[in-house]
């Protein structure tokens, strides 16, 4: 009896294992239903959006044709903006560039200038060069005593004012004062007007040689040659303006002078030999287009 029972119990012990599993099973079956439900609404979600998405890119890109009418000129105003800012920022890269550019232009010329004077002449074979300008009175003054004795100092600055109402410097600029007119030193200096067609003034000649030299060979290395004399002689002064194309000169006795110099101004240049009567103490002067002797 005692096996029978423990068989009979055995067997319901397994029944209702079997019955658990099958439920357990059906329940799995029901988690898996429910999983692939979600699945294939999740995918049906995502191809609505896609659908969407895309719907709403062609609208976006038909609108966009009709609303430049009205949107774009603000948009476009703004992105223009932009570039000129760009643009500005550039340009005053680009001008600080040139001014520096400019500034060691100026000094190899003068450098150069220098070496190729130097060790072929010397100051007694360049005198007789100036022997026509013998008739002008000879100041005949000593550099050092003139530092003593000189009374005079003179601040100018070099500035030229645009069309469109600009102002622009002639920055790190040679220039002369000096007791003879530019026209005066290079006629007398031996060169002739005459051999440079379509050039119809001395200033012009000196800007435009600057300017191209290739067209004017050694005209500008001569020209300055011819002004480097005088101060040599201590009969006049040299000096290069600053970043703001003013300069001050300092030694000089009272008397009559010119203030001579080109700068690369304009599409050419501007050439001054602007008269100054020297006093006592402090004089000034502007050098601008009204005063200057060629531009263009």
């Amino acid at each position: 009896m005692s096996k029978e029972l423990e068989a009979e119990t055995a067997l319901k012990n397994l029944e209702v294992h079997s019955i658990q599993r099958q439920k357990s099973i059906e329940d799995l079956r029901k988690i898996n239903n429910n999983k692939d439900q979600t699945i294939a609404a999740l995918s049906q979600l995502n191809d609505e959006l896609i659908s969407e998405i895309k719907r709403i890119k062609g609208d976006l890109y038909r609108d966009s044709n009709t609303d430049d009418l009205s949107k774009g000129p603000s948009t476009q105003l703004d992105s223009l903006k932009s570039e000129v800012k760009k643009l500005k920022n550039n340009l005053a890269l680009k001008s600080e560039e040139l001014k520096s550019l400019r500034y060691r232009n100026d000094s190899l010329e003068g450098r150069i200038s220098d070496l190729e004077l130097s060790p072929t002449t010397n100051k007694s074979q360049l005198l007789p060069t100036f022997s026509s300008i013998a008739s002008y009175p000879s100041r005949n003054i000593n550099p050092i005593n003139q530092k003593r004795s000189g009374q005079s100092k003179l601040r100018f600055e070099a500035v030229v004012t645009a069309l469109n109402g600009k102002s622009k410097e002639a920055f790190y600029t040679e220039f002369f004062i000096l007791p003879i007119s530019l026209e005066n030193i290079m006629r007398k200096g031996g060169i002739e007007l005459a051999n440079y067609s379509g050039v119809d003034t001395y200033a012009e000649l000196w800007a435009r040689s600057r300017k191209n030299a290739f067209l004017f060979p050694d005209v500008h290395k001569k020209i300055r040659s011819l002004l480097l004399n005088f101060e040599d002689r201590g009969e006049g002064k040299r000096v290069r303006t600053d970043v703001d194309g003013s300069a001050v000169i300092e030694g000089l006795p009272a008397g009559k002078y010119f203030v001579i110099g080109t700068a690369s101004l304009g599409k050419v240049g501007v050439t001054w030999s602007v008269p100054v009567s020297l006093n006592t103490g402090n004089n000034k002067i502007s050098l601008t287009l009204a005063n200057c002797s060629w531009s263009l």
